[in-house]
């Protein structure tokens, strides 16, 4: 499902797009800042974590690295 990058001034998070619930690959809604799971209406906040089920677990982060402008996302 691939990867979600956000910015804020603290930097870069990249979160999986997948669903710990079922898989389904989850929205960002950019209005309420949060992901919206459409398959069960699982929300989870831009660090991953899970606000309202029914998802039991963060979606998985995965590593950033900044060097000049490239952003490498890796496990």
């Amino acid at each position: 499902a691939g990867a979600r990058v956000l910015q804020s001034c603290a930097g870069f998070t990249a979160l999986s797009r997948a669903c710990t619930h079922a898989g389904t690959p989850v929205n960002y809604r950019a209005n309420e800042q949060d992901f919206l799971c459409p398959n069960h209406g699982s929300i989870f906040s831009t660090n991953g974590s899970v606000v309202r089920g029914p998802a039991t677990s963060a979606l998985r982060k995965f590593n950033t690295e900044l060097n000049g402008n490239l952003l490498r996302v890796f496990s």
